[in-house]
């Protein structure tokens, strides 16, 4: 069970993790950048920030914020990767500077697309537990499942929340 406080924390900190993460997608208008190298550092170091910011809302304990965050972040981690792809380096400088450029930029979409990952993996282990509210727990299911007829998810105790296709939901926490 979670305690007020663990609920207030994780509250406090998704809010936090909220605010940070504004400013970090971007759409760049690619003609205008004077160095594509720094601009893709600077942004990425903005993500990272944004990343630790809704990992620390699951740090305080478990709380009903935790799987809404980790869905928060792999969200933004896709827009974010989509805004990487506006950033191009002129094919025309020195090979070894633009290979240098796409490698980088390749290995950052790389750990974007594995925080991503990361982030669904531990929304739905999450979920599967039972800790989160009924709204996320369909957000988290809807984004990270092909099937949409979902069955309980949070094991023997029958406590879970089951959708179905039509968008009724059963919040009942009886067993069957």
């Amino acid at each position: 069970a979670t305690t007020e406080a663990q609920q207030a924390l994780g509250e406090t900190r998704d809010y936090l993790a909220v605010a940070t993460s504004k400013t970090i997608i971007q759409k760049f208008f690619n003609l205008e950048l004077k160095d594509p190298g720094q601009t893709l550092e600077q942004r990425f170091t903005g993500f990272a920030q944004a990343r630790v910011a809704f990992q620390n809302v699951c740090a305080g304990g478990q709380s009903s914020f935790c799987a809404p965050a980790m869905h928060k972040l792999a969200r933004i981690g896709e827009d974010f990767a989509k805004t990487l792809e506006d950033i191009a380096i002129q094919e025309t400088l020195a090979a070894e500077t633009v290979n240098k450029f796409k490698a980088r930029k390749q290995a950052i979409m790389n750990e974007v697309m594995r925080i991503v990952q990361t982030a669904d993996d531990k929304a739905v282990a999450i979920v599967a537990q039972g800790y989160t509210d009924p709204d996320w727990t369909q957000a988290v299911l809807w984004q990270n499942s092909s099937d949409w007829n979902f069955e309980r998810v949070s094991g023997e105790a029958g406590n879970g929340y089951v959708q179905w296709s039509n968008g009724k939901r059963n919040t009942s926490n009886e067993a069957e």
